[in-house]
């Protein structure tokens, strides 16, 4: 209580100064406020309860929260790796301090960056560097320049003149700037960030609060009812009980769009929504745009959706929300992360955090599946993809496959010649089986059916049999042997050798037709003969 009264008193003194203004920090103390034009004071809670600037705050905080946050480092073959072996990979990625989860401290201190322009931490250090980070509240920390004594005491550098003092509850504290994460929002000077809230959006936000309430208080105290019933004659004493059947024939949710008789001249007259209603209307949804334009939040990420507002512009819209929204927030984190955690030999050797914004940027099932293909296609390993997708890896995965018909620039001459010739035979000899196979399975199956309808083991029509057979036989085609072609051939000769396959294969099934069941060893000997 004392020191409730020792902080009343020293705001009163300086009051009385006449030093404030209204955007002077002051006001925006635990329990303060300043007003708005429209009459309603704007402080931080009193903001957040207004729905679209929680709305804009939480979905900014929650999204960045759920981007994984990791260490990574140079992995020595010229791409990056996760540096697990590293405390500061799990302090950031799961546990900041015994206290809370990694998505509880972002999330809280994004927050707090978006409403008061800034969030404080505090880096505790052991003997081998950083072992946890606690938030820190932004009304209890004060940015100032040194004093001579403390330059001297916290060992400060020759251009370290900021310091951190930080109310506690053992009294205030100052530390050096290395063990204060500061990471600041939008500002004129670099070190303090400005609330948004106070000194940027106090009128629109005021606005909103002050739409609120009025509708508040029409819903309490105003009388709009859905309807009137017209009689051209007065009901009398009948009117209480006419009222009664009304409501308990027609009232309620049970009762909802049946049909309402009426008799002796009666009307129903429909009570359409005043201009003043639809007005009022507008204004909240004008004024929640506006706190969406604030924020540079897409409003269809708060639930306000136009007229035209369909998935290829709603898309459009989250990429929008990642490249102007979260974008500029991620570099602000990771460039104050990479200054405050990291010694100056780690970031020399390499090591940096990385929020990966894959989380957000997942495609469909189909597009992803097309370049999961491609990457594959051009060297990316298939356990990489699976990692990526949760998977586990599988036998041979770490293999990279690359297409036969392609080969790097500085091997281009006649010194690769016979590795292209033996390529090219490779590729033969490859689709050479595949088709044998292919032939292989034909003649089996057809002899087969054969032989079951000569013994009258088989019911099948022998043409539908046919028909249904090279059905399954271009299928593989399309399948298994698209793939050797496609390995070595452009798109346009891929598609006219496997043309070609499938030609053959028809024109068998022709002369097959063509023949009877009783001339079994003709067809076998055009089954032979057709193989090459």
């Amino acid at each position: 209580m004392i020191k409730r009264l020792v902080n009343f008193f020293t705001r009163s003194q300086v009051i009385s100064k006449g030093n404030l203004t209204d955007t002077s920090d002051f006001w925006y103390l635990p329990g303060w406020s300043v007003p708005a034009s429209s009459g309603v004071s704007v402080s931080k809670d009193s903001a957040m309860r207004q729905w679209a600037v929680y709305a804009c705050i939480s979905i900014i905080s929650e999204t960045l929260a759920q981007l994984p946050l990791k260490l990574k480092r140079p992995n020595g073959s010229g791409g990056t790796e996760d540096a697990t072996d590293h405390d500061l990979y799990h302090i950031c990625k799961t546990l900041p301090n015994n206290q809370m989860t990694s998505f509880n401290w972002i999330e809280a201190q994004q927050a707090n960056l978006l409403t008061t322009g800034k969030c404080f931490n505090f880096i505790q250090r052991g003997v081998t560097g950083v072992k946890a980070i606690y938030p820190l509240s932004p009304t209890s920390v004060k940015v100032r320049t040194a004093t001579d004594r403390e330059i001297g005491r916290l060992r400060l550098g020759k251009f370290d003149r900021l310091v951190y003092e930080v109310e506690t509850e053992d009294g205030r504290k100052v530390y050096p700037p290395k063990d204060i994460l500061h990471i600041v929002g939008f500002g004129y000077d670099g070190i303090q960030g400005e609330s948004v809230i106070s000194n940027f959006a106090k009128e629109a936000i005021g606005n909103s609060l002050a739409l609120d309430k009025f509708q508040g208080a029409a819903m309490k105290n105003g009388v709009s009812p859905g309807g009137v019933l017209e009689h051209p004659h007065s009901l009398g004493d009948n009117g209480p009980a006419f009222k009664e059947a009304l409501m308990s024939r027609y009232a309620g949710f049970d009762n909802a769009r049946y049909p309402m008789i009426l008799e002796n001249g009666m009307k129903f007259n429909k009570v359409d929504v005043s201009l003043v209603d639809k007005q009022l209307i507008e204004q909240m949804k004008m004024s929640a745009n506006q706190i969406c334009g604030i924020f540079k939040v897409p409003p269809h990420k708060i639930g306000i959706f136009e007229k035209n507002t369909n998935y290829n512009n709603t898309e459009q819209g989250n990429r929008a929300f990642i490249d102007g929204t979260m974008a500029q927030w991620v570099v602000r984190w990771e460039q104050a992360l990479n200054w405050k955690l990291l010694s100056k030999d780690e970031r020399k050797a390499g090591y940096f955090f990385k929020f990966n914004f894959d989380a957000l940027l997942r495609p469909d099932a189909k597009t992803r599946s097309e370049l999961e293909w491609r990457e594959w296609q051009m060297g990316t390993p298939l356990n990489e993809i699976r990692k990526r997708n949760d998977q586990n890896p599988i036998e041979g995965g770490d293999t990279p496959y690359v297409p036969v018909n392609m080969i790097p620039y500085d091997l281009a001459g006649a010194s690769i010649k016979q590795d292209l010739s033996n390529q090219s035979q490779a590729q033969t000899d490859l689709l050479s089986d595949d088709i044998n196979q292919l032939q292989q399975l034909e003649k089996n199956a057809i002899m087969r059916e054969l032989r079951k309808q000569a013994e009258g083991k088989s019911t099948k029509d022998f043409e539908a049999f046919l028909d249904a057979f090279y059905k399954n036989i271009h299928e593989k085609i399309d399948g298994r042997t698209s793939l050797i072609v496609r390995s070595f051939c452009d798109t346009e000769s891929a598609d006219k050798i496997l043309a070609d396959i499938k030609q053959k294969f028809t024109d068998r099934k022709l002369k097959i037709k063509q023949l009877r069941d009783d001339q079994t060893q003709y067809i076998e000997a055009i089954l032979d003969e057709q193989r090459d």
